[in-house]
């Protein structure tokens, strides 16, 4: 098996706002960050934080003839938002083993099931939770770093607007899949209709929300956005944040916070 190759910061040749973002981390966590380059990762970039001594943090990306300034941006911006928390505010999202189980409830819905729905049901549903909890975890806070980067870093915007196109197209394939009768819960799925909301308003645009307005999906997601607006947006209230969109979901006992270990 190929093993990633490490990356010098100087050979990706980030422009100086992205760069900016990774010397502030470096600063605040005392550590640097380090990159890996991964020709089989499944997305164009991810952040590993330093952890229980680890001596730098990892910034996996698959090589791309494409910028990634925006991608390495928004995902360095997670990580800056941590450590710009005091100390003993620094916390990390867990997942519970709980979720699947309580997502397989949802999805099987009491119906009598087929023979391959009930095959499919465990995978399914365990999928279902897993994409629930990134949902969670990311988009809320990922609302506020698209516009911090949008209205502090120009240089960015056309990539951002190609990511984002990207990540809508992604958002809507998963909103809709299903095995037989077996689909996502309408609820969980207005955190993608809040994104698409977003993404709209961000941009400039009115095409995003189209399906999600053919589901009945906008009023759902417009409530989960109307809770940006009443939660302080620094990094310091992140975890409020997350937490008032699991309530709206019903998912608050699918995860629980831990103290991050340096």
């Amino acid at each position: 098996m190929r093993r990633p190759a490490e990356a010098r910061l100087a050979s990706v040749r980030f422009v100086a706002e992205t760069k900016a973002i990774l010397d502030q981390i470096e600063v605040l966590s005392g550590r640097p960050v380090r990159f890996m380059e991964e020709r089989d990762l499944p997305v164009l970039s991810t952040m590993q934080v330093a952890r229980d001594g680890a001596s730098f943090h990892v910034l996996r990306y698959r090589p791309s003839n494409e910028p990634l300034d925006y991608r390495v941006a928004y995902q360095a911006a997670y990580t800056l938002r941590l450590f710009q928390c005091p100390e003993d505010e620094r916390f990390d999202f867990m997942p519970l083993v709980e979720a699947r189980a309580a997502a397989r409830e949802l999805v099987a819905g009491g119906m009598p099931l087929t023979d391959q729905e009930q095959s499919a049901l465990a995978p399914f549903s365990a999928a279902v939770a897993d994409w629930a909890l990134l949902q969670l975890r990311s988009l809320p806070v990922g609302t506020r770093i698209d516009r911090w980067i949008r209205d502090t870093m120009p240089v960015l915007r056309s990539q951002q607007e190609t990511a984002i196109a990207e990540v809508q197209q992604q958002n809507l394939e998963a909103t809709t899949k299903a095995v037989g009768r077996l689909t996502v819960p309408r609820h969980l799925a207005a955190t993608n209709a809040a994104h698409a909301l977003f993404a709209d308003r961000l941009l400039g645009k009115e095409w995003f929300a189209i399906p999600y307005r053919a589901m009945g999906l906008t009023d759902d997601g417009q409530r989960l956005l109307s809770l940006l607006g009443e939660v302080p947006p620094d990094p310091r209230h992140d975890r409020e944040l997350i937490d008032r969109w699991a309530d709206a979901l019903g998912v608050r006992g699918w995860y629980r916070w831990t103290p991050y270990r340096p």
